[in-house]
């Protein structure tokens, strides 16, 4: 298969490039919009993969699930919620150092923990009636890996362009016709093709991260919304970015701490050796926050 890439400056990127920019951002976001390709769009990906053909593959960041991701090494950069709930998360660009009352930080010790992917998103190797969902898919080939590797799916890759979702059931018919894996194409800000609570973990290689570098804050905020919503209680949602918490959690964390606490019960983040993993943990919800969750989803698929 033929690697190919949507953006040449993603060649280079890295987690000490993307903190440079992250800082020229924040300071200048006053006054100019440092240039970006136009990811929020629709039409922008269309037009990328309407050249594109099924033995076409690009991943975000050059990470893959065989060779980064199966077996890893991180360091824990914060654990919120891991005693007392998500309660102090501090939030603003300019709030760097995020207060750790309740939860654990490492940053900038050497201690590193080894994992595997199926701990990460909470599903393993061989486990059947597993339901994964893959946001943004693009033509990554993570959905295709996940299966090499041992897990019986349902794998479910979503993404929003037509164009890339006829080219991966061209090349993944086979894996189609065995029932491990299937294709829709939906708007990640909706998901509307699922019901609540239906999925057991969610993945995401780059949909957040290229949102984040084109200014789609709003975009940001209704992916967690619409990923929350069809997570079962305890499900995992994973992404990944090279962005660091200081700059980008404000946008993938509610700042009213008691929706917060309603939504994640954990909220982890781990670098490793090449880019960060931000790894969120329903809430198994009480009978009290059903009825408030249920009220929101309903506001949120009414939208």
């Amino acid at each position: 298969l033929r690697q190919w890439n949507v953006n040449p400056a993603s060649r280079i990127m890295s987690l000490r490039g993307r903190f440079i920019i992250d800082r020229i951002k924040t300071a200048v976001s006053r006054h100019l919009i440092l240039p970006c390709p136009p990811y929020g769009s629709v039409s922008y990906w269309d037009g990328v993969y309407k050249t594109l053909g099924p033995s076409d593959v690009y991943e975000w960041g050059n990470v893959n699930v065989s060779e980064d991701l199966l077996k890893y090494r991180y360091q824990l950069l914060h654990d919120y919620g891991k005693t007392e709930g998500l309660t102090q998360v501090s939030h603003g660009l300019n709030s760097a150092k995020y207060s750790t009352s309740d939860s654990t930080t490492r940053e900038g010790t050497q201690e590193s923990e080894e994992t595997t992917f199926g701990e990460t998103i909470g599903v393993h190797p061989g486990e059947h009636d597993k339901k994964v969902v893959i946001l943004g898919c693009g033509n990554s080939k993570m959905g295709e890996e996940i299966i090499q590797n041992g897990w019986v799916g349902p794998i479910v890759q979503v993404d929003v362009s037509g164009k890339a979702v006829s080219s991966l059931q061209e090349r993944c018919a086979h894996q189609m016709q065995s029932g491990v894996m299937d294709f829709i194409q939906d708007d990640a800000k909706d998901l509307s093709a699922f019901e609540d609570s239906s999925v057991d973990a969610v993945c995401d290689k780059g949909l957040i991260d290229a949102m984040f570098c084109a200014g789609q804050s709003d975009t940001v905020e209704s992916i967690m919304n619409s990923v929350h919503r069809v997570l079962r209680p305890n499900g995992k949602f994973v992404f990944f970015s090279f962005s660091r918490p200081e700059f980008l959690m404000d946008q993938v964390l509610p700042e009213d701490e008691r929706l917060r606490n309603r939504m994640w019960s954990n909220v982890q983040v781990r670098e490793l050796p090449s880019i960060l993993a931000y790894r969120y943990k329903k809430q198994v919800p009480t009978q009290k926050r059903k009825g408030s969750l249920k009220r929101r989803n309903a506001a949120l698929r009414g939208r």
